[in-house]
């Protein structure tokens, strides 16, 4: 076989696709002669897997869980029996699948993925098939405003007493406040931390980060295993926060500012039973030999709140303060129309993870390393006046114990 030219291309220059809208794209082969070969193959794959191990003593149990979601094989020329001669020179081949609308968004995890891909492959009998192998990312979208608490703001109020070496050391005072509850990869999430510092100590940091939780389902491979799932917890942090502060004793401050929520999939990964995401914004503390830590739970979506939304008079909880209470700078940043702030896409915040299968042989061409992308908004180039937006990044392991 003499292959000239073999390439797998999807309509979509950025390879998103919707779940429920339609994949397309085009396959091209080219012959420097009359080829034969059993058929060209479009393989349509879209799977999620969970996988954790557990060292006891010498032993090692492995926890594992699989869904599919896609797995299609679509012939494109030839046939599935005997061979035939390809005509010598260059052929196109475009294809077209629909998405069901319930397929969860794409997920690359250190303890598990949800993963699409499409093969194009040229299946010669008695030889090695030749394949193309491409990722593509499959979006399903979480509307903020189909939630009813998506534009409430968040309050948190703390009072704690501090211990000393020995004895009690005075008391710290906290409240966070945050523009809202849930936001859009792109958006700025604006906050309000006031500390009052009625210990002993002057307070010189503070922690404000942000944390992906994701949990995993898997199923013990020991032959004594009950057969019901295990849970697995796997967190990334990014830090929001990263100035020098200084609360002395007997004082009281407040650090105001934005965080750009950065390019992540969206919470729950709806339509996925073996992995589940969820945010957090978290704020600790340390004062002598204690701690303050607030930590309340955010939504992260795929399109903004488009409107304010009525809701239900919010009661104040024990630990929380009504919005009377506070000063705030913070306020609802969603746009008055979606329509007018269309999204781009960006690469996830991880970066590029090594997709090659176990069964990937040498005759299979893919991506070596890869990286979903989601619905990002740029939300400068809108009317925004509140405090600059300072970018997000992954912040160093030490976070997993804060």
């Amino acid at each position: 076989m003499k292959l000239t030219h073999f390439s797998l291309t999807f309509d979509v220059q950025a390879r998103v696709f919707v779940a429920g809208d339609r994949i397309s794209g085009t396959v091209k082969v080219g012959f420097g002669k009359e080829t034969k070969m059993r058929c060209l193959m479009l393989c349509l794959e879209g799977k999620a897997k969970s996988y954790w191990d557990v060292k006891q003593g010498k032993s090692t149990t492995k926890y594992r869980a699989r869904e599919n979601y896609i797995n299609q094989n679509i012939l494109l020329w030839g046939g599935m029996e005997g061979s035939r001669l390809h005509p010598e020179g260059y052929a196109t081949y475009p294809f077209n699948f629909p998405l069901n609308s319930d397929t969860p968004s794409s997920y690359e995890g250190k303890r598990g993925y949800v993963r699409y891909t499409c093969s194009a492959i040229i299946d010669r009998p008695w030889k090695f098939d030749e394949i193309i192998k491409e990722p593509f990312t499959v979006i399903h979208h979480l509307d903020c405003s189909q939630l009813l608490s998506a534009l409430n703001p968040i309050y948190e109020h703390r009072n704690e007493t501090i211990e000393g070496c020995c004895c009690e050391d005075g008391s710290v005072e906290l409240d966070l406040s945050i523009n809202k509850t849930a936001f859009v990869p792109g958006e700025p999430l604006i906050y309000d931390v006031t500390i009052n510092n009625q210990s002993g100590n002057t307070i010189s940091e503070f922690y404000l980060m942000l944390r992906q939780v994701a949990t995993f389902t898997g199923y013990s491979d020991s032959f004594f295993s009950s057969g019901k799932p295990h849970y697995h917890t796997k967190q990334e942090n990014f830090s929001m926060f990263n100035q020098a502060v200084r609360v002395k004793k007997n004082s009281k401050q407040t650090y105001s500012g934005a965080s750009t929520i950065p390019s992540l999939p969206p919470s729950i990964l709806e339509g996925c039973n073996i992995i589940n995401l969820q945010y957090f914004i978290i704020l600790k503390i340390p004062s002598g030999w204690s701690s303050l830590k607030v930590e309340r739970e955010i939504i992260i979506g795929t399109k903004p709140a488009r409107a304010v939304q009525p809701c239900a008079p919010r009661i104040p909880t024990s630990n929380e303060v009504a919005p009377s209470q506070i000063e705030l700078s913070v306020f609802p940043s969603a746009p008055p129309s979606y329509d007018e702030l269309p999204p781009s896409y960006a690469e996830c915040v991880f970066g590029a993870v090594d997709i090659h299968d176990e069964d990937d042989g040498e005759h299979t061409t893919t991506h070596g390393n890869w990286a979903p992308a989601y619905t990002y908004y740029n939300w400068n180039q809108q009317n925004y006046s509140g405090p600059q937006p300072q970018p997000v990044r992954p912040a160093p392991p030490s976070y997993d114990e804060l």
